[in-house]
């Protein structure tokens, strides 16, 4: 169990957030584009920000103890109007992270937001990550003659702050003229008066950063008048995210786009923030990532080397990914499913004598996993889609259409058999 507490008031805690010191949470950034921010908003984006911060300060145990139980309690101004919304923002966290989370708000001094009435304009807030999926989203949005507004939240990692600007250069220069976009850094920090764990002491995932990021993009679209569409853009493949098998169940698979949480915070956001037309959606949430790439319009897919998928870019030594990681061997897997390739590897995992190497080694162990995952939606392993269901429970959610998911990963089933065929070294993972 961990205890945080956000505010300037001491308390006892295992660790103690200070906006402006230990946490950062990019309010300038904001308020240099639409003003000051109002006292909800600040309170929602500190709630956002301690939330992300305390999941990046405290490193999973392993295997039967990866689940942490979070305490969390932070100073608001808003309390009277927040409160009823605790219940909520646990719910999104939860189901982002699979932690127990136990969210409490305490009272601070200040005024309270006042009713007011906020513009009204045509367009469309995207999250902007500099990743290959916003990338596309953000070029197939910005076909419309409207507002486009790009919002990325940014750190220290240098590899996607370059990605997001260079992304962005690439969309204006095809004549893009609707188009804006505004980088939100937040983070945790070590400070000279506020300690926070070091790099090498925090957890990597970083599961709740999205509903961070959504937090982001809902205070923009409501400042910005657009109160009717924020897009968050992901292929179906990761959006639905089905375990590749039973091992990746829980918190080693995440939910960061699953329509489930993408309702969750739409209704939250549509309550606390007065905006009852708001629609959070996914225009890729029954796409492969190669359909996905398809979309891009033949001008931009020599940047698709700009756009990072890795998780572990900032950490590489020539490289924006590394090559062995599930995302990486899937985003090869939709690039030379469109006839593409280039060198943006570290490790040249299809081309290794992969059947040889260790067990233990992560990449013939993600082709391993996904060699089953194939299997069962190429028809090798499941018949139909009763077994695909009874292999796969997940798939019974109200808030997608089984079916397409279905379909869908049966294409990415045919998309990665053709690329992996190719490769000898890697022609075991369909067998």
């Amino acid at each position: 169990m961990a205890t945080i507490y956000v505010g300037q008031k001491p308390a006892p805690s295992d660790l103690r957030l200070e906006p402006g010191k230990n946490l950062y949470l990019g309010s300038s950034a904001a308020s240099s584009v639409f003003g000051k921010l109002t006292t909800l908003e600040q309170d929602l984006l500190t709630i956002a920000g301690s939330a992300y911060a305390t999941d990046l300060a405290f490193k999973r145990e392993a295997l039967t103890n990866a689940i942490r139980t979070l305490d969390l309690t932070i100073e608001v101004t808003n309390f009277g109007a927040l409160k009823p919304h605790v219940r909520q923002i646990e719910r999104c966290l939860h189901f982002l992270s699979n932690d127990n989370w136990n969210l409490t708000l305490s009272a601070k001094s200040g005024t309270p937001e006042p009713t007011q009435d906020w513009p009204k304009a045509k367009g469309a807030v995207l999250l902007f990550s500099g990743g290959l999926d916003s990338f596309a989203g953000s070029a197939l949005l910005s076909e419309d003659d409207r507002n486009l507004i790009l919002v990325s939240h940014i750190t220290h990692n240098q590899v996607t702050a370059r990605s997001q600007i260079e992304l962005y250069g690439r969309l204006r220069g095809l004549g893009r003229k609707f188009i804006e976009h505004l980088p939100v850094r937040v983070y945790g920090r070590t400070h000279k008066d506020a300690p926070f764990p070091l790099d090498n002491e925090r957890e990597d995932s970083q599961r709740t950063r999205s509903y961070l990021f959504l937090t982001l993009g809902a205070l923009v679209a409501r400042r910005k008048g657009i109160h009717n569409l924020l897009t968050m853009a992901e292929n179906g493949q990761f959006a639905i995210h089905l375990p590749l098998n039973p091992a990746r169940i829980g918190p080693f698979s995440t939910h960061t786009a699953h329509p489930e949480f993408l309702k969750m915070a739409e209704t939250l956001f549509r309550d606390v923030l007065g905006m009852p037309n708001l629609v959070i959606q996914n225009p890729f949430v029954y796409h492969t990532k190669g359909e996905v790439v398809q979309t891009l319009p033949l001008g931009l897919r020599d940047a698709i080397p700009t756009a990072v998928s890795c998780w572990r870019s900032s950490r590489l030594a020539t490289q924006h990914h590394c090559g062995e990681c599930v995302p990486c061997i899937c985003r090869r897997i939709a690039v030379e499913s469109n006839g593409l390739k280039f060198k943006e590897y570290e490790r040249d995992l299809f081309q290794e004598k992969s059947l040889d190497l260790d067990h233990v080694d992560n990449g013939k162990r993600n082709l391993a996993d996904l060699g089953e995952f194939i299997g069962h939606f190429s028809g090798r392993l499941s018949k139909n889609d009763a077994e695909l269901s009874e292999a796969y429970p997940e798939l019974f959610n109200s808030h997608f259409d089984r079916k397409k998911v279905i379909d869908m990963y049966s294409r990415f089933a045919k998309e990665a058999s053709v690329v992996l065929g190719r490769y000898k070294n890697t022609s075991w993972v369909l067998q």
